[in-house]
């Protein structure tokens, strides 16, 4: 079956169009962003918050499988084939960017949550899309990486409550998490957003962008396992023993160095470097050129490569440059995550 962006968005909102109103409620928040709530559930909260899950995709605009991965559960709740039983809600962070297959206009919309002022397109988008964030128990973020990923992955800032969620979602995955600073000096993510709101965010990487097939059924899964999960803590589904969250086996990995671009002139690497390729310390990444002429770019640890940057000329034209040439990952026991 072949898939196209402007297609899914269109499905999308035609979805939205024909939820079961006998069944449903359905609030449009902003374009591209609803509330679906079961008839009669009133004014109930879901762990204090007013919707017990928000499903995201296309935060980046060239991260298409999380678009495809939600209709694909929007077609089942228009058949009945699902149920909801508390508020969720359904939200596309950044379609322009999509229909042009741009990772964004004019600012990282993953950069742009809790700011002080709004100015460009994407910050404006952030304001619109914080009135249901900051209103959400369990937050799933789907997006895909820029290069090769042998697997789906979760990255998330570390809390005890995210982990868990993780784990009962999808324990399988690896999990990438981070505490103290920031993800990004840039600005904060959605993730980050919704935790200090009081609820717990988590983004799942379903692969390198595309509208792979197999990444489109890696999100369905964990959607699917988030309202499963979601109801069970919410009271609204039945417990049932989740066997699968015993098998735990996803490795468990933080950062063992953030790399910067440089300040001046344009970091190169070498080809090759995809997502989780272990690098030793003192391995050469590529080459820097600057002012100073050519120096070879040394990994200063061992570990594995985390969203090495390939710049495109022509997609990433008049976009600012990178603040990172990439990342090293050092893998974790359980035992070393902070208590929090």
């Amino acid at each position: 079956m072949a898939f196209d962006i402007s297609s899914e968005l269109a499905a999308f909102r035609h979805l939205m169009g024909i939820v079961p109103r006998e069944r449903y409620s359905v609030r449009r928040v902003c374009d591209d962003a609803f509330v679906i709530a079961p008839t009669g559930f009133g004014a109930a909260k879901v762990a204090g918050k007013q919707i017990g899950a928000t499903f995201l995709a296309v935060v980046h605009g060239n991260e298409w499988a999380g678009l495809g991965a939600l209709n694909s559960v929007l077609e089942h709740i228009v058949s009945g084939n699902i149920q909801i039983r508390f508020p969720v809600a359904f939200a596309l962070g950044n379609p322009t960017a999509a229909l042009q297959n741009k990772r964004f206009m004019e600012r990282d919309l993953n950069r742009c949550f809790d700011r002080e002022a709004a100015k460009l397109a994407e910050e404006k988008r952030a304001d619109e899309l914080e009135s249901i964030l900051s209103e959400t128990a369990w937050l799933l973020d789907l997006h895909q990486t820029r290069e090769i990923s042998p697997h789906a992955f979760f990255i998330f800032p570390h809390t005890t409550r995210g982990f868990a969620f993780a784990r009962a979602i999808a324990p399988h995955h690896p999990v990438v998490t981070h505490w103290g600073d920031p993800f990004s000096a840039e600005g904060r993510c959605s993730d980050e957003f919704v935790n200090a709101k009081g609820g717990v965010g988590l983004t799942l990487e379903l692969g390198r962008n595309s509208f792979d097939p197999y990444h489109m059924a890696v999100g369905v899964d964990a959607v699917l396992w988030t309202l499963r999960v979601v109801g069970e803590l919410s009271g609204t589904e039945p417990v049932v023993p989740l066997k699968r969250a015993l098998r735990s086996t996803g490795d468990i990995f933080t950062w063992a160095a953030v790399m910067p671009w440089p300040a001046e002139g344009t970091a190169v690497l070498d080809p090759g470097w995809t997502n989780f390729r272990a690098v030793q310390k003192g391995q050469r990444l590529g080459m820097l050129n600057d002012k100073n002429g050519a120096t070879e770019i040394i990994a200063p640890e061992s570990g594995y490569i985390l969203f090495p940057k390939y710049p495109d000329p022509v997609k990433d034209a008049g976009l600012p440059r990178p603040t990172e040439i990439g990342r090293i990952m050092k893998k974790i026991a359980p035992s070393e995550l902070p208590d929090a």
